[in-house]
């Protein structure tokens, strides 16, 4: 689950195991299931359990896949994915997942878009990022998704070549980016000290540090609010009597 991407059958069977433990049920002895999946597995200050699907559980390992990629540049394992799959022929090609790839690349694949809508750049002042083909904005490597054709000057531009204290230098491009992308890439925070180095940041936390949790909510999607339930799981009682109370909110008391 951590470096693989499951099939869908696979991840279907684990959460019905996880109903059926949790309910009480087996294949010889069925229980209701009081309490719909879709609200069980929301976060607990949503008012529900907090238990997780078997798919954004699989989401959040592989974007953290991808946030140790990032984080951890220099070792072999990572130096191994760079060289042989965030190369210019691939980030260029306009349809790169028709290009052979290995188990464990087309896995992060999957989980690069729970990790680009988690994460953000804090930029050096000298920054060293490759400008085209760093995954550094919100839509991954600029080159995957413009395709024109750039000089060899242009190819190995970095973003520090192009920033500037007092902004962007677009006039070193000899295409025009879209917009949007231009209006992302001024608004990102940067540094003005010469000593600082371009940093990666997991917004859903203070200290801008990886969080499972937090990913796997980026992965499952915005919960509903059921009810404000937070306050059951504090109270001095059984646990068995915050299950009554909780169950009394949801209407799944038998009656």
């Amino acid at each position: 689950m951590q470096t693989t991407f499951l099939p869908s059958r696979i991840l279907d069977n684990l959460d019905r195991l996880n109903r059926n433990f949790l309910w009480g049920s087996s294949e010889l002895k069925r229980r209701k299931h009081w309490v719909g999946w879709e609200k069980i597995t929301q976060p607990l200050d949503k008012g529900v359990l907090g238990l997780q699907t078997a798919k954004g559980r699989n989401l959040a390992y592989l974007s953290k896949l991808n946030w140790r990629l990032q984080l951890e540049k220099d070792s072999l394992w990572a130096r191994v994915l760079r060289k042989k799959y965030m190369t210019q022929r691939r980030m260029s090609s306009s349809n790169e997942n028709s290009l052979p790839s290995s188990r464990i690349w087309k896995a992060m694949k999957k989980g690069m878009d729970v990790f680009k809508r988690g994460t953000r750049w804090s930029l050096g002042r000298d920054s060293n990022l490759r400008f085209w083909y760093d995954s550094w904005t919100s839509n991954g490597p600029l080159r995957s998704i413009i395709h024109d054709p750039l000089t060899r000057e242009e190819e190995e531009i970095k973003v520090k070549d192009l920033a500037s204290i007092d902004g962007w230098n677009w006039g070193k491009l000899s295409l025009i980016l879209p917009p949007k992308i231009c209006l992302e890439i001024q608004v990102m925070p940067r540094s003005h000290f010469a000593n600082e180095e371009d940093r990666i940041i997991w917004n859903a936390t203070a200290n801008g540090n990886f969080n499972l949790s937090s990913a796997y909510i980026l992965a499952n999607g915005e919960a509903p609010q059921f009810f404000d339930g937070k306050w059951i799981w504090k109270l001095k009682v059984l646990p068995r009597i915050q299950s009554f109370i909780w169950m009394c909110f949801h209407n799944s008391i038998a009656t």
